[in-house]
């Protein structure tokens, strides 16, 4: 039972930092279309 609250702790913390890692990817593509439209 604990082994498995455990688990599904961890994956809770992977899928937020899997949600940043996606937010964050997002931001630096924003960014490189911002600089390729303003040339």
């Amino acid at each position: 039972m604990i082994a498995n609250e455990y688990k599904q702790k961890k994956l809770v913390e992977n899928h937020q930092y899997w949600i940043l890692f996606l937010l964050y990817d997002k931001k630096i593509i924003s960014e490189l279309i911002n600089k390729i439209n303003l040339g």
